[in-house]
């Protein structure tokens, strides 16, 4: 497979940092990643006791990653590299350290269907429909929950349910905290909350990792960097 400048840019890119990889699906952003992590182990950039982490949003591309660097690294060089999707390394973080944060390290993950009927359930409470009314009530739920939450944008408002909408927040994070399990979203943010609050925690895992490459979408990374920079 041909490099094109940009691939040939990201592969080659100054060693002393972080590397974000970002490009629409079907771009190549695996194959640079893999190329990246071989650079950087050519280049004496990585090298033990340091590791590196690399990092993905679905299981498919962390598959993707984990074989082509299988098959390109020698072995030996394997055991410093650690391959996973961030909702992985974010759940093993606060299986960890979550009781910094008042966490349970027994907290189990709500999948998507699950947290969508808790949501439907509390809205219907406070007298709004998510069922009949699913792509208006619901979507737009799911937008100020992402403006709001992921991309911390504080000055998002819902011009018709805002008031209600932070209502219906409040109750479903009650109701997560009681019953000691949370959504795939709030995985990421309480991992930020931990490394906000307990530096401490934060330098253990910037001490152990040299690199982190991360490999998303443009969609995917939007929410991401908007957490992280608060």
């Amino acid at each position: 497979m041909a490099h094109d400048t940009s691939q040939i840019k990201a592969i080659k890119a100054p060693v002393n940092g972080s590397s974000l990889i970002v490009a629409p699906p079907g771009y190549g952003k695996t194959y640079v990643m893999t190329l990246r992590i071989e650079h950087l182990l050519n280049t004496g950039a990585l090298k033990p006791p340091k590791r590196l982490l690399g990092l993905t949003f679905t299981n498919a591309a962390a598959a993707e990653m984990k074989e082509r660097v299988s098959q390109n690294i020698p072995h030996r060089k394997l055991e410093i590299i650690d391959l996973s999707t961030i909702h992985s390394f974010c759940y093993q973080v606060l299986c960890a350290y979550g009781s910094y944060i008042s966490i349970s390290q027994e907290f189990a993950i709500i999948s998507e269907n699950e947290a969508k009927k808790i949501l439907i359930d509390i809205a219907s409470d406070n007298n709004m429909d998510f069922i009949s009314n699913y792509d208006e009530n619901h979507k737009r739920y799911q937008k100020w929950s992402l403006e709001r939450l992921l991309k911390r944008n504080v000055a998002y408002i819902d011009s018709n349910y805002n008031s209600k909408f932070e209502r219906i927040y409040q109750q479903y994070m009650e109701h997560c905290l009681e019953q000691n399990k949370f959504d795939f979203d709030h995985i990421l943010i309480f991992t930020h909350k931990l490394f906000v609050h307990s530096p401490e925690v934060l330098e253990i895992y910037r001490s152990t990792y040299s690199h982190v490459p991360f490999c998303a979408t443009m969609d995917e990374t939007t929410s991401l960097i908007s957490l992280m920079k608060k």
